[in-house]
This record gives structure tokens, C-alpha cells and sequence, in this order.
């Protein structure tokens, strides 16, 4: 499975996928790295973690986004993401989300 947009593909993060931001030097930091633990245990964590942002323009991974987890009791979620400082400013960001 992956999400489109007009700008971006969002892949989520499996140990197969990561391999393409980790051949491109993208820095999967600790919150990737625990999802990715996380869903070795536990595959009902797919699509409830990190994914990866691919800007569909070159093919470039320029940031990741997620979900914290599955819903809680009030069936909320909260998103994080974070993307490369060259593309702040772009709406790339608000797109993904």
C-alpha cells in the first residue's frame, strides 16, 4: 500500500521500504528504528507508525510522517512528521498530513 498526492508518495515504513531512505542517506532516527521494532512484534502496528515521504518529482525521500500509535479509548491519534530543511516552506508538510 502506499498514499498519493499531487506532489508526494507515502509509503509506510516495513524493514523493506526503509531501505530506500537508508540507499538515499535519509536519516531514520530513533522514532522509525522503535516502529520498526514495534512491528516485529506486533504487525497489527502496520500503517499505525512512521511513513515514509517521497517526493514523486525525483524520487527523493524528503521526510516521514505517522501516527503515534493506534487510537486510544477516544479513538484519537496523534501525527507527527518531520522533513529535510530544504523543503520547509513548500506546503509538502500539510500535503502529506
Amino acid at each position: 500500500m502506499k498514499l498519493e498526492t499531487n506532489r508526494l508518495q507515502i509509503i509506510p515504513c516495513t524493514k523493506e521500504t526503509v531501505q530506500i531512505a537508508i540507499n538515499q542517506g535519509y536519516n531514520l532516527g530513533p522514532h522509525i528504528i522503535h516502529y520498526l521494532d514495534s512491528l516485529s512484534k506486533d504487525s497489527t502496528q502496520l500503517y499505525w507508525g512512521s511513513w515514509i515521504v517521497v517526493r514523486k518529482s525525483d524520487d527523493k525521500v524528503i521526510g516521514d510522517i505517522g501516527f503515534k500509535g493506534k487510537p486510544d479509548k477516544t479513538q484519537t491519534v496523534e501525527v507527527g512528521y518531520g522533513f529535510l530543511a530544504e523543503t520547509w516552506n513548500q506546503g509538502f508538510a500539510t500535503e502529506a498530513v
